[in-house]
């Protein structure tokens, strides 16, 4: 009893006897005397017969309000000092692992390696032309200036199915290529600082491990947990970016300037050459006075024109879809050989198809295909726009090889 008094003393800074009796008001419960000696404004006595323990402290004692003020809850000095202990922690991390075929420096020196490691060491070199040497929130900052999505690889050193893909997946030229242009890529060790905090924020348990991380929200949200086949990883992150809403959805685009000759280009594809002149007196004369033009305003124009009475698959433009989708070449035999591209179909039902095609087979063969699939009209999109406005240029112009492409009934 002494030493629970002792200690009521010590945080209260009461005398003996008011101890006591906070002490015995609450069954010398020492926590719940405290709460009470202060509920009772820091004195005053808990006996039974009295009321003080409960009484409201006067309005004098009542502490002034706190000022609203702003300040820095973490200044430079300290971000400095914790980078600097980062560094120091990732550089014990990697003095301890020996640098050799699974543990390479960016800089490709080999020198310390034999002959047969050094064959080894390229093999499964990491893709260091493609990594960005950041940490997970100056990576999201750079995707988010970039306007790229980020991606995450972190590996174990003790896992080879993690060293597979820097062997299989991140040598190949192709997934280079659609990782640089649509990701912030970066490649973590899970026992370095980097990798630590990413496990934090996303928990895994097995390897490989590869994510699409939302630079924005933080979201993650595609995950890779094997090693995929090279076709199937484009294809995957084709489908994830076909159906990623676009990040500049929200800023309406700069209407692009163009002059009265790229006007007169767009009217002779978009009319036919035999179709009659236009009733507005669409003559040198009147063209003369177009001037300068907007896309936007180029658009009003041409959908104010008459309907050219045409059936030629050759313009961008259909004035009937029941003609367009009639008029459609024969598909011939799937085509072989380097000059091909594989392209994946999605329809609406969920269902996929995959064909391959000349590269310089002209966008409308891809409408001639699904016609062979399909008893109805439909559109076909890259998931970002309607490939109509393409069918005069070859696969290889539109930028559609190894594309997914959707499909929808119109």
């Amino acid at each position: 009893m002494d030493e629970i008094i002792a200690q009521f003393i010590a945080v209260t800074s009461s005398d003996a006897e008011s101890a006591k009796q906070y002490l015995e008001a609450t069954d010398f419960q020492l926590e719940q005397a405290v709460e009470l000696f202060y509920a009772a404004g820091g004195g005053g006595s808990a006996s039974a017969g009295g009321t003080d323990a409960f009484d409201i402290p006067p309005e004098d004692s009542v502490r002034d309000r706190i000022e609203g003020f702003e300040d820095q809850m973490v200044d430079e000095t300290a971000m400095y000092y914790n980078e600097l202990a980062r560094d120091t922690r990732r550089a014990e991390v990697r003095a301890r692992k020996p640098r050799g075929v699974f543990n390479q420096n960016r800089d490709g020196d080999l020198s310390d390696l034999s002959r047969h490691e050094k064959r080894l060491a390229n093999l499964f070199r990491p893709p260091f032309d493609i990594i960005t040497e950041a940490g997970l929130e100056e990576a999201k900052e750079e995707a988010q200036e970039t306007g790229k999505m980020l991606m995450v690889n972190v590996q174990d050193l003790g896992e080879f199915v993690c060293q597979q893909l820097n062997r299989d997946l991140f040598r190949n030229t192709d997934i280079k290529k659609v990782i640089e242009k649509n990701f912030i890529f970066v490649q973590y060790d899970v026992e370095e600082p980097d990798g630590e905090d990413y496990r934090v924020l996303y928990p895994f348990t097995s390897f490989p491990h590869i994510s699409i991380i939302d630079p924005w929200t933080g979201e993650q949200q595609k995950v890779w947990s094997k090693v995929p086949l090279q076709q199937e990883f484009i294809s995957d992150i084709q489908d994830y970016l076909a159906s990623k809403p676009k990040d500049t959805d929200h800023i309406p685009p700069t209407p692009k300037v163009i002059d009265e000759h790229d006007i007169h280009e767009v009217y002779d594809n978009v009319l036919d050459s035999n179709a009659p002149p236009a009733e507005s007196g669409d003559n040198d004369e009147s063209r003369g006075s177009l001037g300068k033009f907007t896309y936007e305003s180029m658009e009003t124009a041409t959908s104010q024109e008459p309907e050219a009475e045409s059936n030629s698959v050759n313009s961008t433009e259909v004035s009937d879809a029941h003609d367009f989708f009639n008029t459609l070449p024969e598909i011939g035999e799937e085509p072989a050989g380097a000059e091909t591209t594989r392209i994946q179909f999605k329809y609406g039902d969920g269902t996929r198809s995959i064909r391959r095609f000349n590269l310089q087979d002209s966008v409308i063969m891809l409408y001639a295909y699904v016609k062979t699939k399909l008893n109805a009209e439909f559109t076909l999109t890259n998931g970002r726009e309607d490939l109509k406005s393409e069918i005069t240029k070859s696969i290889s112009e539109a930028k559609l090889q190894n594309s997914t492409i959707l499909v929808e009934l119109v």
